[in-house]
């Protein structure tokens, strides 16, 4: 049985499996891991931008500010050739994570990318509380 993971309003990865520990992301970190919750199945990193519209709708649910350049701007940066934005924040989750759980433990809820291509988190979604 996967571990269950969820985002509270405080802006938080909750998991609630482990203890109820707390993490705290940024809010594109937030962004990445909803996203990435809401599809177990993968996403591949090269087709982000497929998600254009809705990692728009969550990162803009994740922020304080309203700006609509500001937020397409960002989710731009994540999903650019490059990647260097989506490496950097997928890092950073999984260096949180694995600093509050441990590797062993952590493994089940970091994005990582699979033996099929295709990026995933193998915690099972609990719920989502948007801001």
């Amino acid at each position: 049985q996967p571990g269950r993971a969820y985002v509270n309003t405080q802006g938080k990865l909750v998991l609630p499996d482990e203890g109820e520990v707390q993490i705290k992301l940024t809010p594109m970190e937030r962004t990445l891991y909803i996203l990435f919750l809401r599809y177990p199945d993968g996403i591949n990193a090269d087709e982000l931008w497929r998600y254009w519209d809705e990692l728009c709708k969550i990162y803009g649910s994740q922020m304080v500010y309203d700006d609509k350049d500001l937020i397409e701007d960002a989710v731009e940066s994540i999903c650019d050739e490059e990647k260097v934005t989506w490496y950097t924040n997928v890092s950073r989750i999984k260096r949180k994570i694995t600093d509050k759980l441990g590797k062993r433990s952590a493994e089940q809820y970091i994005i990582k990318r699979e033996t099929d291509g295709l990026y995933r988190i193998g915690a099972s979604l609990l719920t989502i509380e948007g801001r």
